[in-house]
This record gives C-alpha cells, structure tokens and sequence, in this order.
C-alpha cells in the first residue's frame, strides 16, 4: 500500500510539474503562426465552397 501511495504521489508530482511548465504566453512568431495556419484554413474552405458552386453550376446546365 505504501508503495502505491508513493506512486501516487509521484505521478501528481510530476503532472503538476509538467502543467506549470506549459507557457501560454506566445511569441511573436508563435502568433504569427498561428494567423497563417487560420489564413490557411479560410483559404481552404472559401476553395472548397467555389468549387462546390462551380460544380452545382455545371450540373444546372447540363
């Protein structure tokens, strides 16, 4: 039981540890980053909708 306890204790330790050592301060070039991916993202979709349309469209005239 006492080896079990201490297991415990060690794993909250170290979870504890590791969640403190997470920074959610971003740097520039994080954010920067992070403004592209979403750029990227809206690109994307706004693609994939036009060409949707594009295709509905084709379909209407045939």
């Amino acid at each position: 039981m006492k080896t079990r306890t201490a297991f415990l204790a060690f794993l909250a330790a170290l979870m504890i540890s590791a969640f403190s050592a997470c920074d959610s301060n971003d740097g520039p070039a994080e954010e920067f980053g992070e403004q592209v991916d979403e750029t990227t993202e809206e690109v994307e979709e706004e693609y994939e909708q036009t060409k949707e349309d594009l295709e509905d469209s084709a379909e209407d005239d045939d």
